[in-house]
């Protein structure tokens, strides 16, 4: 398994590079290419100077509007800044378990998903950094999601939803592999797939195969 790219981002803890993971058939993921992380409200001077430095095309914020007023973005005014929020805040979630969560945001948040798959894909040439406030459930949807289309292998795709810094402790829930597993066979078996799934909400084939050029082409 590829070594994890955690980056020194002071104030931020769940930050890392999902580069080097294995494509079936061969081939690793570009590193430098897509980057994701908790949510940037904490950052210091120091952490915003090292995130500008990755000169970035695209920064996804998956967070509501209401997280993003509690804790405002330091680049919301970045040309590269977009809010595009997973979840409706005034949709309630009625489920016990996390994968319940993940399998109602499936179904439910589909067209806000491939929003947010969608503005990842169509960003300028570089780097994108996508987040939400943990850095673990809605990017790991979305990461996931990006990484399936892209050719990588099932089992990177899940070690990387459970990476997780050894100094960081989650008190109310936590990424399990099994949560991750749960949602993978859920598009395969109701969407034939992360890409059926992506295509069924309004993806086109031209922007599901750029998701394969700019994950693992030697340049974005």
């Amino acid at each position: 398994m590829a070594e994890i790219g955690w980056l020194d981002w002071p104030a931020c803890v769940n930050a890392r590079d999902v580069g080097g993971l294995p494509i079936a058939g061969g081939g690793k993921t570009r590193a430098g290419a897509l980057f994701r992380s908790d949510n940037h409200g904490r950052l210091t001077d120091v952490g915003i100077s090292a995130v500008r430095s990755l000169g970035l095309s695209r920064i996804v914020d998956l967070r509501a509007e209401t997280e993003c007023a509690i804790a405002p973005s330091p680049f919301r005014g970045d040309s590269a800044y977009r809010n595009v929020p997973l979840l409706n805040p005034y949709e309630s979630v009625e489920f016990p378990t996390l994968i319940e969560i993940y399998r109602s945001i499936v179904d439910r948040a589909a067209a806000r998903v491939a929003t947010a798959i969608g503005t990842v894909v169509d960003a300028p040439a570089g780097p994108v950094l996508v987040h939400c406030h943990a850095g673990l459930d809605r990017t790991g949807i979305v990461v996931a999601l990006l990484l399936s289309v892209a050719g990588v292998e099932r089992d990177a795709v899940i070690a990387d939803y459970v990476a997780r810094r050894p100094t960081w402790q989650r008190s109310i829930t936590d990424t399990q592999p099994a949560t991750m597993v749960s949602t993978l066979d859920y598009l395969d078996d109701h969407y034939g797939g992360a890409r059926g799934y992506l295509s069924k909400n309004g993806l086109t084939a031209a922007q599901l195969d750029a998701i394969t050029s700019r994950l693992t082409a030697e340049s974005a």
